[in-house]
């Protein structure tokens, strides 16, 4: 079910005054000082006579400033009509559209002295430096010889060819571990064979030293282009869906793909590195090596990698006819709609595969990409893991593994148990990364991981601790849950395709004074009117004055949902839901998912209810009726 919120009249929007609040998730609200359980107990809801009709009809919806036909919360989950809605293939189009054309790879720049130093060094030490061809370039610039921006190309093509890549990158691990890797690697011609002193001009410098983050923007092809595409394929034939039984996903890794691009000779010399290694006696001795290729952890090289790949999607398109190539950084994804499978030589071994993968799978060998056809490498089906989320065609759902829910719950055990309660800066952004990853398939948990993303607000420093409170812990607690126990995203729910006042099966006005006709406290009203025609009219006289008027507004919303969504009162089911009022901050909470409440209206409540009954929120506005 989804549901919309929308404005009536906005008041003044009063300033929001940060207070303590009671644990996130609370089934209570907060008046100044009393709390009020907003239930059937303690707030009788009264059906009225069905005689009192109001004006039939329902004004035209106009949007407070800031609020869009989509939710800030759940805007990538709110689709178009596929029929208007094509597929995004953001990597495709973020080096090929004209509007998004980026000109040639940056380059890397060196003190004069310095490069006199490396140069001379390379001279006396070639061995230790490498320039090995490992794409066949001669075929991609052929490929991309119509491509819209020549001058991106060029660059690519030349590094390939000459200038190589310029990223950098080390680590320190156990130091057995990094001998048998070194040693792996020299056998692979990842790294030169080392050298037992260190060579002049050849530092072993920091992780991201001399990197500018900001200037690394690395583009992908997510789980929601992704979903976009399936319901393509799905809906918009106004025949019949394309999907048929015979339809497969299918999937093709590239081999060590930061491996493929050797880095410029200049930026080797950035890239050596120190080990111990130990001796056939026990004893120890300092080696020196120098990193080759692309390595994992540098901030650089995701950008560098999308980059190359934006131009082999926009080959894989044009020249080898894949109507919608879509790939996540080494990960090349698709859908083959009629799902014949064809014979495939591969590494000494023919495969039965599908048709589209195998087109994939021959432009990889062409520009000799290195690839494996194992089944883990190159899984198929009406069920395959992308990108790590659970693909199933025919329950046309995507999920979290159950691997990866183990995972996650056992990353947050841990975290909310750090000593002292102060996990690293480092820590908590990667949790934020975890979990809002997760949310590409749990995006009712997105109001409880906003807390995490304030929390962290402005730090800098990674090494320093930040307290975890109980606020935090509940809304950990509680994504653990949702991830965990909820069901899996139902790619036909009309919650992810945009409708609008039209389509709506129920539409709840409500409305709420601080002092009722009797005097004898606030008065809380709404009625119902479904599509069909029926109206219902509810009241509730809670005996007692409220403080604020928008506590009183935001309580009226709460109780009609409940009675709205709760299977119990038999008014549904409803599917689409629009509630209309005229209180802006319960239009703004539930377009952004807040989750802080201030002093005038609970706003965490109304959010996580909504969450909690799976009704995703849409916020839009209409002009006064009352």
């Amino acid at each position: 079910m989804e549901v919309r919120i929308a404005r009536i009249e906005p008041p003044r929007s009063p300033r929001a005054l940060q207070r303590s609040q009671p644990p996130l998730g609370s089934s209570y609200l907060e008046d100044g000082k009393e709390l009020v359980v907003p239930t059937d107990t303690s707030l009788p809801i009264a059906l009225l006579d069905e005689s009192i009709i109001p004006s039939d009809g329902h004004p035209p919806p106009s949007f407070l400033a800031g609020v869009g036909p989509a939710p800030r919360i759940q805007r990538q989950f709110h689709f178009g009509v596929p029929s208007f809605d094509p597929p995004n293939l953001s990597l495709f189009t973020s080096s090929s559209s004209r509007k998004h054309l980026t000109g040639p790879l940056p380059r890397a720049t060196f003190l004069p002295g310095r490069l006199l130093l490396i140069d001379e060094t390379q001279r006396q030490h070639l061995s230790q430096f490498n320039f090995t061809r490992t794409i066949n370039d001669k075929y991609l610039e052929e490929l991309l010889a119509e491509h819209p921006d020549q001058p991106f190309v060029h660059s690519v093509v030349q590094a390939l060819r000459h200038n190589r890549f310029k990223p950098e990158h080390d680590g320190s691990f156990h130091h057995n571990f990094i001998q048998q890797m070194v040693d792996e690697e020299v056998q692979k011609g990842w790294i030169s064979s080392g050298t037992g002193t260190p060579l002049p001009g050849v530092t072993a410098s920091g992780l991201n030293d001399r990197i500018n983050r900001s200037l690394c923007p690395a583009t992908y092809d997510t789980i929601i282009d992704f979903i976009r595409l399936l319901c393509w394929h799905r809906f918009s034939n106004a025949k019949g869906s394309l999907l048929g039984q015979d339809a497969v996903l299918w999937k093709l890794d590239v081999s060590s793909a930061f491996k493929i691009l050797v880095m410029s000779e200049r930026w080797q010399a950035m890239q050596g590195i120190a080990i111990k290694r130990r001796l056939e006696d026990g004893s120890t001795v300092t080696w020196y090596h120098i990193k080759w290729r692309g390595v994992f952890g540098c901030w650089a090289m995701p950008f560098l990698w999308t980059r190359f790949m934006s131009l082999l999607m926009w080959a894989a398109h044009c020249w080898y006819r894949i109507e919608h190539p879509l790939a996540y950084m080494d990960d090349t994804f698709g859908i083959d709609l009629v799902g014949d499978l064809v014979p495939f030589a591969h590494d000494g071994a023919t495969y039965e595969i599908p048709a589209q993968q195998a087109v994939m799978a021959r432009l990889w060998g062409n520009l000799w990409i290195p690839f494996k056809l194992a089944a883990d490498k190159a899984p198929f089906g009406c069920r395959v893991t992308i990108t790590g989320i659970d693909c199933n065609l025919d329950e046309f759902t995507v999920s979290l593994l159950h691997s990866t829910v183990t995972k996650l719950a056992a990353a947050i055990e841990p975290f909310l148990k750090t000593p002292d309660r102060h996990p690293t800066l480092r820590r908590w952004q990667q949790m934020a990364g975890w979990l809002s990853w997760a949310l590409n398939v749990v995006p009712q948990a997105r109001p409880y991981i906003t807390p995490l993303y304030h929390k962290i607000r402005g730090k800098v420093n990674s090494d320093t601790g930040v307290p975890i409170n109980k606020d935090m812990m509940e809304a950990l607690m509680q994504v653990a849950v949702l991830i965990a126990w909820g069901p899996a995203l139902d790619l036909a729910s009309p919650s992810l395709t945009r409708w609008s006042l039209a389509n709506a099966d129920l539409v709840i006005y409500t409305d709420a004074c601080l002092q009722n006709a009797n005097d004898t406290g606030a008065g809380l009203g709404f009625w119902f009117a479904t599509a069909g025609g029926t109206r219902r009219h509810f009241y509730c006289r809670p005996q007692r004055t409220y403080l604020r008027i928008q506590f009183a507004k935001l309580l009226t919303i709460i109780r009609a949902l409940d009675i709205a969504t709760d299977p119990i009162h038999s008014y549904g089911p409803f599917r689409r839901v629009l509630v209309r009022t005229n209180s802006a901050p319960a239009v703004y909470t539930l377009d952004s998912g807040a989750v802080h409440n201030t002093d005038f209206m609970p706003l965490r409540t109304l959010t996580l209810a909504c969450c909690c009954r799976s009704v995703s929120s849409y916020v839009a506005s209409i002009d006064d009726l009352l």
